[in-house]
C-alpha cells in the first residue's frame, strides 16, 4: 500500500518540476516588460510581479525535489500504512491514500498562490478587493481544503467509504 503512495508522490513532484518550469516564460515576460518600462511605479510594480513568480516557482521546485526524493519521509509523516494488497481492508486505504495525494496537491497549489498575491498586494499597495486579492482568498481557501485533506482524510475516507459498502 505504502509503495502506491510512494509512486504517486513522486509523479506529483515530478509533475511540480515541469510546472515550475512552466512559470519561466512569465517571468521572462516580466523582465522585458521591467526593461521597457521607465516610470518608478510601474517598475516597483513590477519588481513585485516578477518577485511573485520566482518564489512560487522556487516553491514549486522545493515542493517537487521533496515528493521525489523525500516521499519516504513524506509517506511516514501523514502515516500512510504498509498494508499488504490483498488486506480486506483495502478500499478504504486506496481512498484515504487518494484524498491524501490530493490533499497535497491543493495544497501546494493554495500556498504559492496565497504567497504569491500577498507579495503582490503588498509591492502593489493594494488594500482593497482586487485581482490580487481575490487570487489571495483562493489561494487561502486551497490551503485549508488541502490541508485537512492531506493531514485529517479520516473523515471523508469514512464518507466514501460507507457510500461504497452500501452499493455492494
Amino acid at each position: 500500500m505504502r509503495n502506491l503512495f510512494l509512486v504517486g508522490a513522486k509523479l506529483l513532484g515530478i509533475f511540480y518540476c515541469f510546472w515550475a518550469l512552466s512559470i519561466l516564460p512569465q517571468i521572462i515576460a516580466g523582465f522585458r516588460a521591467l526593461n521597457s518600462t521607465s516610470q518608478g511605479d510601474q517598475a516597483a510594480g513590477m519588481w513585485g510581479f516578477i518577485i511573485s513568480l520566482l518564489f512560487a516557482m522556487l516553491l514549486n521546485i522545493l515542493l517537487g525535489i521533496i515528493l521525489i526524493f523525500s516521499t519516504n519521509k513524506v509517506a511516514t509523516k501523514l502515516n500512510i500504512p504498509d498494508i499488504p494488497l490483498q488486506s480486506e481492508t483495502i478500499f478504504p486505504q486506496y481512498i484515504r491514500i487518494g484524498i491524501v495525494l490530493i490533499g497535497i496537491y491543493t495544497l501546494t497549489l493554495g500556498i504559492p498562490e496565497t504567497i504569491k498575491s500577498l507579495v503582490q498586494m503588498k509591492m502593489l499597495g493594494m488594500l482593497r478587493f482586487n485581482f490580487a486579492s481575490e487570487h489571495f482568498l483562493s489561494g487561502v481557501a486551497k490551503v485549508a481544503i488541502g490541508s485537512w485533506f492531506a493531514f485529517a482524510p479520516s473523515r471523508i475516507v469514512q464518507l466514501i467509504s460507507k457510500s461504497e459498502t452500501h452499493k455492494t
